[in-house]
This record gives C-alpha cells, structure tokens and sequence, in this order.
C-alpha cells in the first residue's frame, strides 16, 4: 500500500543517505516529500516528548524548498484506521526564513528545532481545542 502512494523505505537507526538523496531527488522533479521529524511514527506518545531529526532541514537546505510543518492529531497520539483524525497545518516555513549560511550541523540543528517546535505548536493548539469543547 505504501509503496503504491509514493512511500518509499527508510533504514532506521542510521543516517540513510540513500533516502535523503531519493526525496532531493524527488523535490527537483517537483514532487511532494512528506517526512516524519522524528524519522518514525510515534504511536501513542506525546509529540513534544519525542527527539526530532535533522534529516528535513538538510533536505530543505540542499534543495531550498520551503517546510510544512503538519501534526496529524489522534486520540490518545495512536493512528488507527477508520478512526477520526485531524490534519492540522502550519504557516510555510520558507527559504529565506530557514536562514541557512552553509549547511553545517548547527544550522540543521536550528532548522529542525524551529519546525518542531512550529509542529509542537500544532499539538498543543489541538489539545486547547479538545479541552475546551469537552
């Protein structure tokens, strides 16, 4: 199923550079890269309590596109399917915003934190919202 939306395998637990050269592969060809901040899906755990990764920012650094940041917002932070979900999207994150000066590892490590930081504001936004209509 993955396979057939786009999706293609990542190998977890390392720096996989066949991965990040496939999605600037993609974005030349205008094509649309989601990538999960965390390098995975976080089933059931708050998503300010998890680690994110520096793989998005070197993608957006070596191709200069602009980040959505996106929370996906689930009961109890579990995916299910046929379960209500909401997509909750941020403001654009450009280039120029980004800011990069030479694609070191500090600059990543900025980049990364600001779009985690834009998603953890996703989900906190969405906790305000469930809690003052229950």
């Amino acid at each position: 199923f993955f396979k057939a939306m786009g999706a293609f395998p990542i190998k977890r637990g390392t720096a996989d550079v066949g991965a990040i050269k496939n999605s600037i592969k993609l974005l030349s060809q205008d094509e649309i890269v989601a990538v999960f901040i965390q390098g995975t899906r976080c089933s059931g755990i708050d998503v300010s309590k998890t680690e994110a990764k520096s793989g998005a920012a070197m993608i957006a650094y070596r191709t200069g596109v602009p980040v959505l940041p996106i929370y996906i917002d689930t009961k109890n932070n579990k995916l299910k399917l046929f379960s209500r979900n909401t997509v909750r999207i941020g403001k654009l994150i450009t280039a120029e915003e980004m800011a990069f000066d030479g694609g070191n590892k500090g600059e990543y490590d900025r980049v990364t934190q600001m779009i985690f930081d834009r998603i953890i504001e996703l989900s906190e936004e969405a906790k305000s919202e469930r809690e003052g209509k229950g």
